[in-house]
């Protein structure tokens, strides 16, 4: 039993010596030649066929073909008559046409026949007969709208009523002809007079046919408003028989049209015989010469093929079978091979294919070389005369192993050993394949299943090399991914095997199990099967294997199928698969996630199709509502409009349908046919008295309206009162579009806000109504919904785009400005609301401005949308697609707006449901409430505040990585001030890799995957840590006056369990006035015996949080890099004004530009646009910095104000250099105090800006900040140093850095007022830090390094710092004293509670006598901690007294709590704040009254040292 191995390498597949093509079809990529087949010419009973366009390699169709419509019947010969009418046949198919009644010449005037006219109520009443009727030339009484009689005829026009015996238009002569129509109005106009679109429905039989006598006029009819139209047609036309029979006639008179008379008799049956029929015409009857009978059967004895396919054709007709589409089975032709070439032929259709073989080099021409070394290819063009073609397509085939089978009873199975696999697993890790392909041989065809045996372990082995396992028997193909292989192998246990079962099963076995009624003719069965050991799998974890059927050539290609799946319990479920071609012939496959039994039914899924029907008011359609149609049928409705009306309009899928081109009959009705149905469609009727619409001018476009009542059902109207698409005019506005929809509709109004108040001037719409009796006004008999029905909240209101408009309809008009305009394509809904607009989502003094749902189609969205997931990604596939976006507002009163790219509140915008052209790397933005956005929630009196909500999405190729790569890299570094704003960035980067194909993935560095998981775990720290604060915080207050209850002391232990579960590092973040409610809970629990003395933990919780540094957003432009080292990037406008979208929305404090593919090159410059710039400068207080691996330059705000302004309009440009240690010493020329061990540590950067040919080296005496890369043997985190600047024009300026680590290296960061060359010397003694309780990664060490190396305060043991330790004011004020360096005070303080032999003795006497401190009242309180704003008012008189410039000030309103600093701090804190000695702390709390910690306070005078240092 033989297994073999197929190498898993790149190949190059062999050739035909033409032309080189690929050789097969994959992943979607056709190669063969577009073949058009199975087309078929209309008749006129049968719609004929554009045919199926198939890829002639693989025979997948490409294109569906489409039916076309029958052609009208060829109607002549002999009349055929009997005693009441005439027709012809069909000299095609021998269909009769529609029966005429014969028209007979007349030989005197009829009698008119008895007329009834409708009374008020619904009675009858006769005109008088006899005696009574009225005299010659009276006018005939007509009823009116209601169907009264008219109280006078006086005065009455005698033209309007013809004198007796005249006809009004005049009547033609029976068979004589008008000029226009025929005198019979019983046939429809011909087609070469009136064309009917084909979509209109022409009466078809005499069931359909208009009442219309045939001895009535030819010409127009006009109705007239309030007479009913049969009995204006019936006036002065001898009010002639209406049924359809023939007329009496006089005795020997012939039908004028086909000779009958009653002395000939009709035309006899034939009994038809005779004549010979075939597949394309009917057989001629002998005796009369008419066709009859039915067509042969086509003869589909010959073949046609392509490439790789050949299917049947009829040989009398060419008619092509689509069924029969099938694979050629080449076999070679021996005879007609030779050494280099062979020929296959396929033994079904005869057709011939070529390959050269290429193992063996040959000397003809264009002969194909292979090189054994390399497995490389050459084709060689001799001789060239004309064009040719050539392309080759590389694949990375799977690995196969071919086994053959050992049979045992009715089972034969294939047993793979360890060695084979491990073999396939090296070969798939070799050549980056997904699946290895196991093919058992000899698999006998009767035996009824096939098994596949792996070793143990076999699962885990290939699941971790990211492969999974294809099993290929002739019973059907099993595809187990990785995923399900992964889920496979946790279920495994030592020394157990994996065995894969496929048996197909009997229609017998399966006609019990199947439910009732299920046809399983021509059906294909498999049972499929996982076992490991002997416990048998039926899911994996969710995730989906793919099952392939074979079935037979009845199975069309292309065509869905049912699979009925039966479980083991019973219980079945309908899946479909789609039938095509595969190397062995037809196949099924389908998706799953379980095993069980599978059945292919052979019956093609029943697909419908739904065609919604509606009709405005006065009329009807039928059917009526939602139409549920088979594909391929036809759907015919019938619209009828009531008594005095007419068809206003008719619609089709929102298009207006030309009147004019329909048949209308003479009821005013008429028909319209959805041909071939293949889509979902709508059809909307609207019908009207005939009344004139105003001119607003052209039509300029069309507008969607909706006018609705689904809140009052006790109104007249409810429902939908009119929908469709409108003509938008020129000078249309909300208001009037609406009204024009209206009176389409049958519907009148009245509003006010203009003398006519039934007119198109109002301005406030009041109410609607059904004008019944036409006179103009609404009477209170007539049907009506107006405001105030139902309740005093209730009226009209309107939406723009399902935004509810701030303003009168009026207010929105066609060339409006803004937000004011009304275009094509808008969507106007009108809606009937019975409190104020709640109940239709008109939300007042609510400031929810998030989605409710956002629909998007032509991409898929990740993660799945939630209103409160702010980013997404969209993957779509290919360099672009179509894409609709659907956003709904869950309160719309807020306006919403998509933007491409670019998000501006006032720049352009796509309305709602609106398709956007987008590509990868396009970014979606959907702003819903902008403030600066009209809204009826930010007028008025009816003001509320509210903030606006921005959701991003991310467009991505799905099958490529670098919009991921980017996503992630844009990602910032996660804090606890910006983890809940980046939290959505986070989710929709993991979701776009999840979407990535395993190729693609494998772009992506570990690096990125680090930085992502990383970030979800900082999000995940966050959330558990404000999860546990929320617990604490929910607790109640402490009332002593009530028992402790069970569900308290539940509440209590819940809180304290998650607090428990966090770690060190998360307890850090649970605050004293976190836990104050729950340490006051805890102690009266005790006491009141409800819980044990050490049952719940204590919770002291820190006095600060630790303080975050400014949140960051980062661009990483692409860097060259010259042969000589140098690199360059040059950031885009749009680059840039996209990281500042990414700042506004997370609130970032620095954008950071860091140029990448630079890390080894010895000089930068980074290219700055200046217009974006300025925008930044506009819309942000966010800092610049720029950061490469020679140094970054850090620009605040205000600093880069002055850099622009010097800049003189053009961009600007960061250049950095790295220089030598001697070219160093050469500029400081001896003028520094360094030794030579120090030099040879010391770090050498020329930093400058230039601005064109200008060089920027000041900025206005304000300071930039740089970060300096330094040796990690030399300088160590924490330690102060000395930085030398040596300006342009030599000058040499000792400057004070400090060492801090950052992202993995140690960098020295000074503050300077001027550019030129920084020499970064490391200190002479490098000093260690003592404390167990100080880590390197705290965010405190740099700080706590800096405060113990510079000696400003020690630790509280030898071994412990105690960070989290309250700050006394003896502490601070010492620290403040050894920063100074330890002057003698001119005197003692005098404060009774400061000792002489004190510690701080000392630092208090000079801080008294500098007037930095000056007590609390009644000492000085040395012991007591320090709060936030007495830190900033004692480092704000040490800066007073340095001569510091202390005149900056930041707005303190910036924080929720910023009003709670004592008035006597406030100056102080607004310079600390906007010098950053402090910052805000828990999002957006200052805390001034909060205690400062150990931590905090040595943060503080590290900054503080930066801001001497940029004074100095």
């Amino acid at each position: 039993m033989a297994q073999k191995l197929e190498p898993p390498e790149y190949q190059l597949p062999t050739v035909p010596v033409e032309d080189v093509e690929p050789e097969a079809c994959a992943d979607g990529i056709h190669v063969g030649e577009n073949v058009v087949i199975g087309q078929r010419a209309a008749t006129c009973t049968e719609p004929g066929y554009t045919g199926d366009t198939i890829c002639g390699a693989c025979g997948e169709v490409l294109e569906q073909g489409a039916e076309t419509r029958t052609v009208p019947h060829q109607y002549g010969g002999a009349w055929q008559m009997d005693e009441t009418s005439h027709w012809q046949v069909c000299q095609i198919c021998g269909a009769k046409s529609s029966a005429e009644p014969h028209v007979f010449e007349q030989t005197e005037e009829p009698a008119p026949p008895e007329l009834e006219f409708p009374e008020q109520g619904g009675a009858t009443q006769k005109p008088t007969t006899g005696e009574e009727t009225e005299a010659p030339g009276a006018e005939p009484e007509m009823p009116d709208a209601d169907g009264q009689q008219p109280e006078e005829t006086e005065g009455q026009d005698p033209d309007t009523i013809p004198p007796e015996g005249e006809s009004d238009p005049e009547v033609p002569a029976p068979g004589e002809e008008t000029g226009e129509d025929s005198a019979n109005e019983n046939e429809p106009p011909a087609e070469e007079q009136t064309k009917i679109p084909e979509s209109a429905e022409a009466p078809a039989s005499d069931e359909s046919q208009p009442d219309i006598n045939p001895g009535s006029t030819g010409g127009e009819l006009v109705s007239v408003v309030g007479i009913h139209p049969m009995l204006l047609m019936s006036v002065g036309a001898g009010l002639p028989q209406t049924d359809g029979t023939a007329e009496p006639h006089a005795e020997g008179s012939a039908c004028q049209v086909c000779g009958y008379s009653p002395e000939t008799g009709g035309t006899a049956a034939c009994s038809h015989s005779g004549g010979t029929a075939t597949c394309t015409a009917l057989a001629s009857c002998d005796l009369c010469g008419q066709s009859y009978g039915d067509y042969a059967q086509h003869a589909f004895t010959e073949t046609a093929h392509s490439s790789g396919v050949h299917w049947n054709v009829c040989a009398a007709c060419g008619l092509e079978e689509l069924s029969s589409l099938a694979p050629h089975s080449w076999e070679l032709d021996a005879a007609a091979s030779t050494e280099t070439i062979s020929v296959y032929v396929c033994p079904d259709c005869g057709a011939e294919r070529t390959e050269a073989e290429s193992a063996a080099p040959t000397t003809a021409a264009n002969a194909l070389v292979t090189s054994a070394d390399s497995k490389s290819y050459t084709y060689t063009f001799e001789n060239v005369t004309e064009d040719h073609a050539i392309s080759v397509t590389f694949e990375k085939p799977s690995p196969v192993i071919v086994q053959e089978v050992t049979i045992n009873g009715n089972t034969q199975t294939a047993v793979i050993d360890e060695a084979a696999v491990q073999k396939a697993v090296e070969a798939v890790t070799a050549s980056a394949a997904d699946t290895i392909t196991i093919i058992p041989t000899a698999d006998s065809s009767s035996i009824s299943s096939v098994s596949v045996e792996l070793p143990a372990g076999a699962a885990q082995t290939i699941s971790e090399a990211n492969a999974g396992v294809e099993i290929q028997t002739s019973r059907g193909t099993v595809t187990l991914p990785a995923n399900v292989l992964g889920s496979i192998a946790q279920k495994e246990t030592d020394g157990e095997k994996l065995s894969i079962h496929v048996e197909e099963k009997s229609h017998s076995a399966m006609e019990d199990i199947v439910p009732d009624g299920t046809n399983l003719a021509g059906s294909v069965a498999v049972e499929v099967s996982v076992r490991v050991g002997s416990t048998e799998l039926t899911s994996f974890g969710g995730h989906d294997l793919t099952l392939t059927i074979p079935v037979d050539n009845s199975f069309t290609l292309s065509r869905e199928y049912k699979v009925l799946v039966i479980s083991d319990n019973g219980s079945h479920e309908i899946l479909t698969g789609t039938c095509r071609v595969s190397d062995s012939g037809r196949v099924v496959s389908i998706s799953v996630n379980h095993l069980s039994t599978f059945i292919v039914l052979a019956e093609t899924t029943a697909q419908t199709f739904t065609i919604t029907a509606t009709a405005g008011g006065n009329g009807d359609i039928d059917p009526f509502g939602s139409v549920e149609v088979d594909a391929g049928e036809d759907q015919i409705f019938h619209i009828t409009p009531d008594n005095g009306y007419e068809i206003a309009t008719l619609r089709v899928d929102g298009k207006t349908v030309d009147l004019d081109e329909l048949y209308i009959r003479s009821d005013g009705s008429a028909s319209y046919t959805f041909y071939d149905v293949d889509a979902s469609h709508s059809i909307r009727a609207t019908f009207q008295r005939g009344t004139e619409i105003p001119d607003f001018g052209p039509v300029v476009g069309e507008v969607y309206i909706s006018i609705e009542n689904n809140t009052y059902w006790g109104g007249d109207f409810t429902g939908t009162l009119a929908s469709g698409w409108y003509d938008l005019c020129a000078e249309d506005t909300m208001m009037t579009i609406v009204l024009k929809a209206l009176a389409l509709d049958g519907y009148s109004w009245w509003g006010t806000g203009a003398s006519d108040t039934g007119g198109y001037d109002i301005t406030y719409l009041s109410g609607i109504y059904m004008d019944k009796n036409g006179n103009g006004r609404r009477d209170n008999s007539e049907p009506s919904l107006a405001e105030f029905d139902g309740s005093r909240g209730a009226g009209w209101m309107g939406t723009l785009n399902d935004w509810f408009v701030n303003e009168g309809f009026q207010s929105f008009r066609v060339g409006g400005r803004g937000t004011y305009e009304l275009a094509d394509g808008d969507y106007l809904n009108i809606v009937f609301t019975q409190n104020l607009g709640e109940d239709v989502g008109s939300l007042w003094g609510n400031s929810d401005t998030s989605l409710e749902d956002l629909h998007i189609s032509g991409g898929s969205l990740a993660p799945r949308f939630d209103g409160d997931t702010l980013e997404y990604t969209l993957s779509i596939t290919g360099n672009s697609a179509r894409v609709t976006v659907t956003p709904t507002a869950v309160n719309k009163n807020y306006m919403v707006k998509t933007f491409l790219n670019r998000y501006n509140r006032d720049s352009a915008f796509y309305k709602r449901t609106e398709s956007i052209t987008v590509k990868p790397g396009d970014i979606l933005y959907i702003g819903v409430g902008d403030p600066s956005w009209p809204s009826m929630n930010n007028q008025s009196t009816e003001a509320i505040d509210y903030e606006g909500t921005k959701y991003t999405i991310t467009v991505v190729n799905g099958n490529s990585a670098e919009a991921v790569i980017g996503m992630i890299k844009a990602v910032p570094e996660i804090t606890y001030a910006n983890y809940k704003t980046q939290a959505s960035k986070v989710s929709a980067a993991r979701a776009a890799y999840d979407a990535l194909t395993q190729k693609a993935k494998a772009e992506i560095s570990q690096t990125l995957l680090n930085k992502l998981e990383a970030a979800e775990e900082k999000i995940e720290f966050y959330e558990k840590i404000d999860a546990a604060k929320k617990l604490l915080k929910e607790l109640p207050a402490v009332n002593k006056n009530k028992v402790p209850t069970s569900s308290l002391i539940r509440q209590v232990r819940k809180a304290a369990d998650a607090y428990e579960k966090l770690n060190s590092k998360q307890r850090e973040y649970i605050t004293a006035e976190d836990a104050g409610r729950y340490e006051a809970l805890r102690l009266w629990l005790i006491e009141s015996g409800a819980v044990g003395q050490n049952e719940l933990p204590v919770i002291d919780g820190s006095l600060t949080l630790p303080e975050q540094d400014g949140v960051e957003v980062v661009l990483e432009p692409k860097a060259s890099v010259d042969n000589s080292g140098n690199a360059s990037a040059a950031v885009t406008a749009a680059d840039l004004n996209k990281l500042l979208d990414e700042a506004l929305e997370a609130e970032a404090s620095v954008l950071v530009i860091a140029p990448t593919g630079a890390e080894q090159a010895s000089a930068i410059s980074v290219e700055l646009p200046r217009c974006t710039l300025d925008n930044a400068l506009d819309e942000t207080n966010a800092d610049l910095a720029v950061r490469t691996p020679l140094g970054e330059l850090s620009m605040p705000n205000l600093t880069l104000a002055r850099i622009l302004s010097g800049a003189g309009g053009k961009d600007l440009t960061v250049n950095m250099a790295r220089r030598t240690i001697s070219q160093a010493e050469a500029l400081l020329n001896g003028r520094a105090d360094v030794t030579e061990e120090q030099m040879s540590g010391a770090s050498v950067v020329e930093v400058s800006l230039t601005s064109g040919n200008k060089s920027i080296t000041s900025f206005g005496g304000r300071s930039i900040t740089l970060l300096l890369p330094v040796n990690a043997g030399a300088f160590q985190a924490g330690q102060a140093c000395t930085v030398y600047q040596i300006s342009g024009g030599g000058a040499v300026e000792k400057l004070a850095g400090v060492c801090l680590s950052r992202n993995g290296g140690l960098w020295v960061k000074v503050s300077t007022t001027q550019l030129g060359t920084f020499v970064a010397v490391p200190p002479e003694q490098p000093v260690q830090l003592p404390f167990t309780d100080v880590r390197e990664g705290d965010w405190f060490y740099d700080a706590v390094a800096y405060a113990y190396t510079n000696e400003l305060f020690n630790g509280t043991s030898a071994t412990t710092f105690s960070p989290n330790g309250t700050m006394t004011r003896a502490m601070l004020v010492t620290a403040l004293w050894r920063l100074e360096g330890e002057p003698a005070a001119a005197g003692t303080s005098g404060f009774p509670d400061v000792k002489p032999d004190a510690w701080y003795t000392e630092a208090v006497d000079w801080a008294s006598q500098t007037d930095i401190v000056s007590g609390t009242g009644a000492g000085f309180d040395p012991e007591g901690s320090v709060t936030r704003e007495q830190i900033a008012s004692i480092l704000y008189r040490y800066a007073k007294l340095k001569g510091w410039d202390v005149s900056k000030t930041a707005n303190l309103q910036d924080f929720a709590d910023g009003t709670d600093t004592s008035a006597w701090a406030t100056r102080a804190m607004e310079w600390a704040y906007a010098e950053k000695l402090i910052t805000g702390k828990d999002g957006k709390c200052l805390d001034p009254q909060g205690q400062a910690s150990r931590a905090e306070v040595a943060t503080i005078l590290m900054r503080l040292l930066e801001s001497k240092a940029k004074n100095a």
